[in-house]
């Protein structure tokens, strides 16, 4: 028995893959115009407001976009993040409102050690959901950073498994951070990189171009972002060490406490886990 080799040229899914044939990762095309399917805002403890949203693309694929910060904790007096900026220009581009509403999600939370779901009630960017915008979407791999580690020496933090009573006692230390674990496949990860309007093909910037006639900025992003290829990156002992060192930081400027470069502890070269005192110039 053989499968049938007749090839309808006529029919629009196979005339659209056909266009697509020749694009980087795997046909997947960077340049798409999506449906916004979610658009809502959770917020941590000290009270950052984190976006979270998906799409779905004209085939009808779910895209899970990473999570973006709009506005920082009370400890920097709700500061306004770049992605808050990226967000308004996408709701300028689809026409929604801006406005929050409250809606109810299914929220994963581990309860006794299971994954649940728990309906929450959320602030939601409602009339965004179901908009038609352009998008730039960035497709690569990503080892997933589940690996707890103290940021100052390198070294393991307790398993959770061999030792639950260790582990809940540092997970949540400024001084634990979570790195890229190798051990674990890599995830794909679906990053939007830019918006812009369905019908030109023109971002924000140049739809207010009275002289813009001939969009570029799209195109280009994209000649870039395939060139950059998806393959997931394992980082040397240097940058292992530099994002160590970022990871710290970022963790005391929730805290309140100040990074000391005298107790860090490098990275030996070849080994994640081996670890050498040297001193640290404090350049990164």
């Amino acid at each position: 028995m053989r499968p049938n080799m007749n090839i309808d040229i006529t029919n629009e899914e196979v005339r659209k893959g056909a266009v697509e044939a020749f694009d980087s990762k795997s046909g997947f095309s960077n340049k798409q115009i999506v449906t916004i399917k979610e658009a809502y805002v959770t917020y941590t403890d000290n009270g950052s407001a984190w976006l979270n949203m998906s799409v779905e693309s004209g085939g009808g694929k779910t895209y899970n976009f990473p999570k973006k910060c709009l506005c920082a904790g009370k400890d920097q007096d709700f500061k306004e993040m770049h992605d808050k900026s990226v967000l308004t220009n996408l709701l300028i581009l689809s026409g929604a409102s801006g406005n929050i509403d409250q809606i109810t999600v299914p929220i994963v939370e581990f309860i006794d050690g299971q994954r649940v779901e728990v309906p929450t009630e959320v602030d939601s960017y409602a009339d965004l959901v179901g908009k038609k915008v352009g998008c730039v979407i960035n497709f690569y791999k990503k080892y997933p950073e589940s690996k707890g580690i103290n940021g100052y020496t390198g070294r393991p933090i307790p398993d959770k498994n061999a030792d639950p009573d260790g582990y809940a006692r540092v997970k949540k230390l400024a001084t634990t951070i979570w790195m890229p674990n190798y051990e674990k496949e890599p995830q794909l990860v679906f990053n939007p990189e830019m918006w812009f309007d369905p019908n030109t093909g023109k971002t924000l910037k140049e739809m207010q171009d009275d002289e813009c006639v001939n969009p570029v900025i799209v195109d280009e992003l994209v000649e870039k972002l395939k060139k950059k290829g998806s393959d997931a990156t394992v980082l040397d002992a240097k940058k292992w060490g530099e994002l160590r060192i970022r990871k710290l930081k970022a963790n005391f400027k929730k805290s309140g406490d100040t990074f000391d470069p005298k107790a860090f502890v490098n990275t030996v070269e070849g080994d994640m886990e081996d670890t050498e005192t040297v001193s640290w110039d404090g350049s990164i």
